[in-house]
């Protein structure tokens, strides 16, 4: 199964219901951020508890005016500040009152503001939009929402020229041109857009189901050159995204980068007809090779690929994560790499293959642990390295350490670790060896993240055609 990451967390699907019960259903469909349209639903204050307890997934709570006094709505929303929803949605055009009341609350709580808009008669001009804009921001909103009733591309345009000034911004349009819209919203930076949990309670006009938006998604994506993604299982803690949209912004490229989750390699055939490039993690950047036309001398060595693109209607095959680990330790380590007198690499997986074969280039004296021996010494012999067995090991034997296994202190003992050692540790974003930083001598930490930019940037010049492997 292949399944677009970065759109999922993207979506907020709202959603009522008449009772307890079809609600509490509809709470275990929710696939990431879900609008409980508090005033469709035929609920009372007392069940908003019982609604966010039963929930899994973070909820946006929306009570519109419909037949409800002011005085109702505010112990609403009240109510939802205090049982913790993520986020209140207050119309700008008649909320504002409830929102000065609601302050001080929102202030002392982890609750967000999303402060909306609607049209349901026409876009508004340029101007008044900007102007509407201008009077959000003295409320200081989490997010600035505008939903208006679009009749042209002209009136998306102008929605699209308000998305674009802030990424706190969220524009789009209701009707028949609802669905291009909303992508054309979230290809424009949009945080995330909105869809109806169910298709036959949409509570905007134009308003679609995820199966239809995603169909509408996948079409105006194609427009983006190139069109790039990362894959793995799982994926969604990577921050590859943000790395190569910031490449983009640099360079004022219209480009897209994705997480993509594979369930099986086999649906790699699948990704080939829909990317120029990706970047490859754990567990495929050995099982991928297969799908390959052609390796980069590294690669080949190494046995793993982090980076494949086509070229020609061929697809090809890198390996940049060795680069990745010379470069931070030449920009980050305060001791130079021909100082290094022997590296500890920890793990036998793919990301070691490449820090082995990074330490060869530098021609650094390099020993493998693991916690299974054979797999170390298999990997040992094939690089010419040694592998070493846990109880034989005195980690002071070793300058640098270079960690890339989540179970790094099943192998050495933090108690060890002193200011003569260098740690790069590709485990991120939760590194074990951040945690010490403060209560052990003094080693030095190269954080994944350094590791994870300087790869990144060579896959960027591969992708883009300015480096031949």
């Amino acid at each position: 199964m292949v399944r677009n990451v970065s759109f999922d967390e993207r979506i907020c699907e709202s959603f009522y219901a008449e009772n307890l019960s079809s609600l509490t259903k509809s709470l275990g469909e929710i696939k990431q951020l879900g609008e409980w349209r508090f005033d469709l639903s035929k609920l009372s204050l007392e069940e908003i508890k019982i609604v966010k307890e039963k929930s899994p997934k973070p909820l946006i709570f929306t009570c519109r005016k419909a037949d409800f006094t002011k005085e109702y709505r505010f112990k609403a929303y009240q109510q939802a500040i205090l049982l913790g929803f993520e986020y209140i949605d207050l119309d700008m055009s008649i909320d504002l009152p409830i929102l000065m009341n609601l302050s001080n609350l929102l202030a002392k709580s982890s609750c967000r503001l999303i402060l909306s808009y609607h049209n349901f008669q026409q876009t508004p001009t340029t101007h008044e939009l900007e102007k509407l804009y201008a009077q959000s921001t003295n409320f200081n909103p989490d997010i600035f929402k505008v939903a208006t009733l679009v009749h042209s591309d002209d009136d998306i345009n102008r929605l699209l020229s308000l998305q674009r000034k802030s990424n706190k911004n969220i524009c789009f349009g209701m009707g028949k041109m609802a669905s291009l819209s909303r992508v054309q919203s979230l290809l424009s930076g949009a945080a995330f857009t909105y869809i109806a949990l169910n298709a036959s309670k949409s509570t905007a006009p134009g308003q679609v189901n995820y199966q239809t938006l995603y169909q509408e998604y996948e079409k105006q994506s194609h427009l983006k050159q190139p069109r790039l993604a990362v894959i793995g299982n799982p994926i969604s803690h990577s921050k590859s995204p943000a790395l190569f949209q910031a490449f983009f912004d640099e360079n004022n490229i219209n480009a897209l980068y994705e997480k993509i989750e594979l369930t099986d390699i086999g649906d790699f055939e699948t990704i080939k007809t829909t990317y120029d490039g990706c970047n490859i993690t754990a567990p495929f950047k050995q099982e991928v090779i297969p799908f390959l036309d052609e390796l980069s001398p590294a690669a080949k060595k190494i046995g793993a690929v982090n980076t494949i693109f086509n070229r020609g209607g061929k697809w090809y095959g890198a390996n940049t994560d060795y680069l990745g680990i010379l470069s931070a330790i030449k920009s980050e380590s305060t001791t130079a790499l021909n100082e290094i007198k022997a590296c500890l690499v920890l793990g036998a997986g793919g990301a070691a293959r490449a820090a082995v074969y990074a330490m060869k280039q530098a021609n650094i004296p390099t020993y493998i642990l693991n916690r299974t021996l054979s797999k170390a010494q298999a990997l040992a012999k094939e690089f010419s390295v040694t592998a070493i067995e846990k109880d034989m090991m005195n980690l002071n034997d070793f300058q640098l350490i270079i960690n890339t296994t989540p179970l790094a202190f099943s192998l050495i003992k933090a108690t060890q670790l002193t200011h003569t050692h260098i740690v790069l540790d590709a485990i991120y974003p939760i590194s074990a060896f951040e945690k010490l930083l403060n209560t052990q001598d003094g080693f030095q930490l190269i954080r994944g993240e350094v590791w994870l930019r300087a790869q990144a940037a060579t896959s960027y010049e591969l992708f883009l055609g300015l480096l031949e492997i």
